[in-house]
């Protein structure tokens, strides 16, 4: 989630919770070594707490360089390794955004420091029906892509 007066945040998800919200430093550019110090740093923590088995991510660039692909062969993570570029129909992650987005109207979020609380609050009380419904849906969203032969599907 990124907007010019905002801040950027990564999060994982899976069947059983959420990871941390990690905020990231303003004006950030997320290139592969980048990337891959978020996830040395982050993601085993993200695994635990969510009980997770797979790991997805979307096609950009940072995510699909071979230094991290690399080094989810290394560290034994399985993740999925062909995933459709532009494809924001798959991600459920997106589903999430959208619904952080949706939650902080009307909350004060006049301060960096004051929107950042108010995501990590959103963020943990995330209904957990909610995120186990997102994590099932993966395989239906698949099967909808290659349906539409990769054209928009409902999700």
């Amino acid at each position: 989630m990124k907007d010019p007066d905002s801040v950027m945040v990564w999060g994982a998800f899976g069947y059983h919770g959420t990871g941390e919200l990690v905020v990231l430093p303003k004006n950030l550019t997320v290139n592969k070594e980048r990337y891959l110090e978020l996830l040395a740093d982050h993601l085993e923590d993200c695994f635990i707490a969510c009980q997770s088995e797979i790991f997805e991510q979307d096609g950009a660039p940072a995510h699909t360089a071979k230094l991290v692909s690399a080094w989810f062969e290394w560290v034994g993570v399985d993740y999925i390794r062909d995933w459709p570029g532009n494809s924001p129909d798959l991600s459920p992650t997106g589903n999430i955004w959208a619904l952080m987005k949706c939650r902080l109207r009307g909350r004060d979020t006049s301060t960096v420091p004051k929107l950042v609380a108010q995501l990590q609050d959103i963020w943990a009380n995330l209904d957990p029906s909610l995120l186990q419904n997102l994590a099932l849906s993966v395989p239906k969203r698949l099967q909808s892509c290659r349906k539409k032969k990769g054209y928009p599907t409902k999700y």
